[in-house]
């Protein structure tokens, strides 16, 4: 008997009558029965989204057939799950949420309309939501879906359920469709490992921002001498700034707490001062930190370290066309931030690992960094050889994201000032939230043991 295979079943054509309709074939894990799905008109997106949903609700069900009805892509005129989204993602924005609640719920979105986009939003049922949360964990990359942890997956689960609610207090929906997915019991979290949040050591900080940007670099220190988050310090601008008194305060035009009603304001001390002055611009309402000048002053250097003679080749900036189709933004992103530091980390563990990664000839001991170095010089030395790369066994300097200082200042504070010093610093409502960001000092506890242990 064959093995199983584990890939999904394909997207195929196949006539009926004269007709070119899509098909899937499904096979029963236990019983090996197999089943032709229908999923409407061959090349169409909703015969797409059709044979996705049918393919996750197959391996929602552990590969086994649907002992009701197949399933199958029914395009009316109500209300389609993804006109529900489009709707509510409006409304979500319009309350003031942060952008880091906006890319949650954007996430879940996309899962949701990948699989039952063009489904009527009465159809979708609590069966049609564990297909949905069983693709957020294991992932799919035809899908451009990523795989996520179950309690990032329950809480994307639950926001699902959050846009129906919303659709039937708008009477977009029925409550009965709402209330039944409310009845989907929710992943077993208990046993499971968590991953926390950590402060980053100081010695990868420091390692760091010699390779980033000099507005990356400053964001960094902001981050690490005012405990802010990412989506704050990337919004900086001058309107935003008290610059009165020996304290400077900054308040966000955007935060995370902002739908809560609650007022953001960050102390700056003569030290973040320092670092913030030479960034202050004229145009109070221009951001602090732009992208395009990274990007300008990267494309200027190259330029004056190129050895083609002016005049001859590609002159700057027009090798890249009239409209490129992406351009550097006004302002940084979390997300682009935090990929500029991860780049500056990597650069930094490429110097501290000096010659490792190289590739070294057997017979003269010697490496060379350039692919085309080490082929000439073995052309003119001995015969071609197969070089091996030396590799390191693991990285020297890890990759960390910036919301770990925040971690990190609000350890400190906690060591010097108290649980309530890191709550006030740290802008929590409650204590509980704080004690997530504040680590224990493990130098405090060994002088307790010291001296009473």
């Amino acid at each position: 008997m064959a093995r199983p295979s584990k890939q999904p079943p394909k997207y195929r054509l196949k006539l009926n009558h004269g007709y070119e309709l899509a098909c899937v074939t499904l096979h029963d894990a236990a019983t090996r029965r197999r089943r032709d799905v229908y999923l409407g008109r061959y090349g169409t997106p909703e015969s797409r989204q059709a044979y996705h949903r049918t393919v996750a609700e197959w391996e929602a069900r552990g590969r086994r057939l649907d002992p009701g009805r197949a399933s199958q892509n029914r395009i009316d005129e109500r209300l389609t799950v993804t006109e529900l989204c489009a709707a509510f993602l409006r409304w979500f924005q319009g309350e003031g949420y942060s952008a880091s609640h906006v890319a949650v719920a954007r996430s879940a979105i996309r899962a949701l309309r990948t699989l039952y986009g063009a489904t009527a939003a009465e159809e979708f049922g609590p069966r049609a939501l564990a297909a949905v949360r069983q693709q957020m964990l294991a992932g799919d990359a035809r899908l451009r879906l990523k795989q996520k942890q179950p309690s990032v997956a329950q809480r994307m689960a639950r926001l699902i359920v959050r846009i129906f609610r919303w659709g039937a207090g708008m009477e977009l929906v029925a409550a009965a469709t709402a209330d039944a997915l409310d009845k989907l019991p929710p992943l077993r979290l208990a046993g499971l490992k968590r991953s926390r949040v950590k402060p980053v050591p100081e010695a990868y900080v420091e390692a760091t921002k010699p390779y980033a940007a000099p507005q990356v670099r400053a964001m960094i220190e902001l981050q690490a001498l005012t405990g802010m988050r990412p989506g704050e310090v990337v919004l900086m601008r001058s309107a935003d700034v008290d610059t009165r008194g020996k304290v400077w305060i900054y308040r966000p035009q955007h935060h995370k707490t902002a739908h809560l009603d609650l007022t953001r304001e960050i102390c700056l001390g003569p030290r973040a001062q320092d670092v913030l002055r030479p960034w202050l611009r004229p145009n109070i309402q221009e951001y602090l930190f732009r992208p395009h000048e990274v990007v300008d002053r990267l494309r200027r250097e190259r330029a004056a370290q190129r050895s083609t003679p002016a005049g001859r080749g590609n002159e700057r900036g027009n090798e890249r066309g009239a409209a490129p189709r992406r351009q550097p933004g006004e302002r940084y992103t979390a997300s682009s931030y935090r990929k500029a530091v991860q780049s500056a980390c990597d650069a930094a563990d490429r110097q501290a690992r000096g010659n490792l990664g190289q590739f070294a000839c057997p017979r003269c001991a010697e490496t060379f960094m350039r692919h085309a170095s080490w082929r000439r010089h073995c052309r003119e030395q001995h015969e071609m050889l197969d070089l091996p790369r030396v590799e390191a066994a693991e990285r020297i300097i890890h990759r960390w994201h910036p919301n770990q200082l925040r971690h990190n200042w609000g350890t400190a504070v906690r060591a010097r000032f108290g649980a309530e010093g890191a709550q006030v610093a740290l802008g929590h409502e409650s204590i509980d939230t704080t004690l997530i960001y504040a680590e224990r000092d493990l130098e405090f506890a060994q002088r307790i043991a010291l001296q009473m242990g």
